[in-house]
């Protein structure tokens, strides 16, 4: 017991020290513009090997963005005025051979477009994306805050794909076991990013 207590902190921290050595996501906040509206780039999300290799693997890689527009107060405090949540879910159909992506707004049907390959998904969610309708109109110094939390299977999930891969119980030491490993293996990820102030100002 030891023995493997000790291997698995050795894998653990293996994959600890190479993950920390490879590109890492970066997130940025900007403004656009004429329009004011926030723009955001995910860099390094295909890059990165732990994201592109789940990506591959068919496990579903889920980002919960949320965005709040903040209103500059210089010498005041800073207040939130508005909230905005979206997920994004990105995940490889294998039987289709096509990758989907999936973004969900809050109350709304999701809106599916399929990819032929994982590059061609990355050519356009590489990119800047802008964030329509959230820009503030009143007279005034305002920013935007994103934050988004990257991951990927959880527990409900995990479970599913074992029923449907293989039809075994998950239950047992050995089934534990590889379940810990697993869960350890999986990457996830919370980021944030801020804008720089921008004014609106009065109209004539």
């Amino acid at each position: 017991m030891r023995r493997f207590l000790f291997g698995l902190a050795v894998l653990l921290g293996g994959a600890a020290s190479q993950a920390s050595a490879q590109t890492r996501v970066r997130l940025e906040a900007t403004v656009q513009p004429g329009t004011n509206a926030p723009l955001i780039r995910l860099w390094n999300l295909f890059d990165e090997p732990r994201w592109r290799q789940a990506m591959e693997r068919s496990l579903p890689v889920r980002l919960h963005w949320r965005l709040q527009v903040w209103r500059s107060r210089p010498g005041w405090i800073d207040s939130p005025v508005s909230t905005h949540e979206w997920d994004v879910v990105i995940q490889r159909e294998p039987l289709l051979e096509q990758y989907r992506l999936a973004v969900q707004l809050r109350g709304l049907r999701a809106n599916v477009r399929s990819y032929p390959s994982l590059d061609a998904l990355q050519l356009v969610y590489d990119q800047a994306q802008p964030v329509r309708g959230v820009a503030p109109t009143q007279v005034g110094e305002w920013y935007y805050r994103v934050n988004v939390e990257i991951e990927t299977l959880n527990d409900e999930d995990f479970a599913r794909m074992r029923r449907t891969t293989d039809g075994s119980n998950p239950g047992g030491i050995g089934a534990a076991v590889g379940r810990m490993l697993f869960m350890f293996g999986l990457p996830n990820d919370r980021l944030n990013a801020q804008t720089t102030v921008f004014r609106v100002a009065p109209r004539g």
